[in-house]
């Protein structure tokens, strides 16, 4: 054949008409993977060689999931009507804000100015007199301050952090008084639990700008409670998004505010010192809950708060606590350690207690060895306060209920919560990666025996208490509540695997009965649903809260890596007895466990959910 002829035959100069052309290559390119011109009848390819040309299937709709995509597409709709309007998402008061806040350390100059009243409406070009809106100013809905507000004081406060006094808030809320900072503050926390983001009171306004926002106006060098009441709020705002890296720098800016100020020093007499007192208390339940997660050292020194538990730190009369009795709590007078006895008592005066036994514990994890006979002094210390401290609360062992309704019903709730995370983190660690796993040493192989059955009682006891709080009251769960669900779920995703093994003997050899028996194959037979039923769990808290919905991220990622340990893909692993947990995996996976690696929070899984749904109708769908 010519040149001639090869060139007016090419797919370039084929004769077929190039007009109509389909959605997609025909399928004889498709298959030898060749560029087509998509003409019809027949591609240039095609015509050239003589094939039969055809087009089948339907291209595939490519690009994220829908559901992905919900939070950004309500977005644009809002960021579109405020185009409209000629309006754009600024903070009120200022004319030009940069719209890209990197670092949290990063703030603005000048100190906390007087906000506008939640009566009327702020626009984002409001001209200012003697630091306040003024009056006869043509406002917008940028920021509706009342509804996010409400929404604060109702599903926030005391939920468990006890921040600001509700009253006082509203009244300088209504007289132009409550500085900015820490009403944007408010709405970063507020965002996320409105009912629909960015179409509820939040107006368009996310809490991560919100939180920018805070900050901008925050001076680091302004000490004030206002200014330290506004860092806690933005540390919550931060640890429910799952951003541990600016939870924990801004927590360090509160502490040393809060320490700056001698809020330990202050006496529980009058309003405004006992409002100091509870910030300084929050701050201190605050700081000992994020440590614990991003497994850092505490901010603050324990004995700072042993001045106010010392009373109730005294051994109970009822001495030890049964082995088995983790979800009741055994009822005894009530010790007091408020600082004046006639004060009423106080929930959080039990949770103040309990964060430092759970500071204790944390201490222990970054410290201790787990195979050291100090190490087993230790936790048994912290076993023994955890037993003087049930033994001295209050006489109610039920979960609240919707007539129990208010701020701080769910404060019972977390404190039992601590109980058995606290169990769950201190044995964690002496988990075997298989049952029967050899150990050197007699007495550590009983520590794992011991530890074994112990984890999985009180992993399985933090899910009882959240669904049986699910089922009794409205009042909407902390973010915090999906680190203990998380905890439990790492202890659970073990028995899932030792039931898989079936050597349950296999921890008892050449060992003395552990409780008078050897752990029962049994044992482990529930792990699988209590697994799935925490995936559940966290499903249900995703809709509120980002970090919930990276926990269901990094469970699956460790369950990869622990079926990859199982299997001996993962080289260099050697059974250790380290109370770092996440040792036994990746360094990746710990830094994204603790948000200190954010980048895919985009692609937080509809997929995951949907799974879990799936999964959940499944099993109640069974027969029983």
């Amino acid at each position: 054949m010519s040149t001639a002829n090869r060139d007016s035959e090419s797919p370039q100069n084929s004769p077929a008409p190039k007009t109509a052309r389909g959605v997609m290559n025909c399928r004889p390119c498709q298959i030898r993977k060749i560029k087509c011109d998509r003409a019809l009848p027949a591609c240039g390819v095609c015509h050239l060689y003589q094939r039969s040309c055809f087009y089948e299937g339907v291209p595939k709709k490519r690009g994220p999931k829908k559901e992905s995509l919900s939070a950004l597409i309500r977005r644009i709709d809002g960021l579109e009507e405020l185009l409209k309007s000629d309006k754009t998402p600024t903070p009120p008061g200022t004319d030009i804000i940069t719209s890209d806040f990197p670092e949290p350390q990063v703030f603005g100059s000048g100190i906390s100015e007087p906000c506008g009243s939640a009566s009327s409406d702020i626009s984002p070009f409001s001209n200012f007199r003697g630091n306040n809106f003024e009056a006869s100013s043509d406002v917008s809905t940028t920021i509706n301050a009342d509804g996010l507000v409400d929404v604060y004081f109702t599903k926030f406060h005391r939920n468990p952090y006890d921040i600001l006094d509700e009253f006082t808030t509203r009244q300088r809320l209504k007289a132009n008084q409550l500085p900015r900072s820490a009403l944007y503050a408010i709405c970063a926390v507020a965002t996320g639990f409105s009912e629909r983001p960015g179409k509820g009171p939040s107006s368009h306004v996310s809490g991560e700008t919100y939180a920018a926002w805070a900050q901008r106006d925050i001076d680091p060098c302004e000490v004030s409670l206002d200014s330290c009441q506004a860092l806690l709020l933005l540390v919550a705002a931060f640890a429910a998004m799952g951003d541990g890296k600016r939870a924990y720098i801004i927590l360090s800016q509160a502490v040393g505010m809060a320490m700056t100020l001698e809020l330990y020093s202050q006496p529980s007499d009058g309003i405004q010192d006992g409002t100091a007192k509870r910030v300084f208390w929050t701050c201190y339940i605050m700081n000992t809950f994020v440590s614990t997660w991003l497994e850092r050292p505490s901010l603050m020194d324990d004995s700072l708060i042993k001045a106010d538990i010392q009373s109730s730190r005294q051994s109970s009369h009822n001495g030890w606590g049964t082995s088995n009795d983790f979800v009741t709590i055994p009822n005894n007078d009530f010790r007091r350690f408020s600082v004046s006895p006639k004060e009423p008592v106080d929930e959080i005066q039990k949770l103040v207690w309990m964060a430092q036994i759970l500071s204790e514990a944390n201490r222990y994890l970054l410290l201790s060895d787990t195979g050291s006979q100090a190490a087993y002094c230790q936790r048994h210390k912290i076993l023994h306060d955890l037993d003087v401290w049930a033994s001295s609360i209050g006489t109610s062992t039920d979960v609240p209920t919707e007539s129990q309704g208010g701020p701080g019903m769910n404060i019972p709730l977390i404190c039992r919560l601590v109980v058995h995370l606290i169990h769950c983190l201190i044995h964690r660690p002496i988990l075997p990666l298989r049952l029967n796993e050899p150990s050197c040493v007699k007495m550590i192989q009983h520590w794992a025996v011991e530890a074994t059955e112990t984890a999985f009682r009180h992993a399985t006891a933090i899910l009882e208490l959240v669904g049986q709080a699910r089922e009794t009251t409205n009042m909407p769960l902390p973010p915090f509540v999906g680190f203990c669900i998380f905890t439990a779920a790492t202890v659970l995703n073990y028995g899932i695997h030792y039931a898989e093994e079936q050597i349950p003997e296999a921890l008892a050899v050449n060992v003395a009965p552990f409780a008078g028996s050897p752990i029962p194959a049994s044992f482990f037979a529930s792990s699988r649903d209590l697994y799935s039923r925490s995936l559940d769990e966290l499903s249900i808290l995703s809709d509120t809260f980002t970090s919930a919905r990276l926990y269901l991220l990094r469970l699956d990622e460790l369950k990869s890596e622990h079926v990859a340990l199982l299997n001996g893909k993962v080289t260099g692993y050697v059974p250790t007895f380290s109370n770092r947990f996440f040792q036994r995996y990746s360094p990746a996976l710990l830094r994204r466990v603790q948000g200190f690696q954010t980048e895919d929070s985009c692609r937080i899984g509809s997929p995951i959910r949907l799974r879990v749904r799936a999964a959940a109708r499944t099993s109640s769908s069974a027969p029983k």
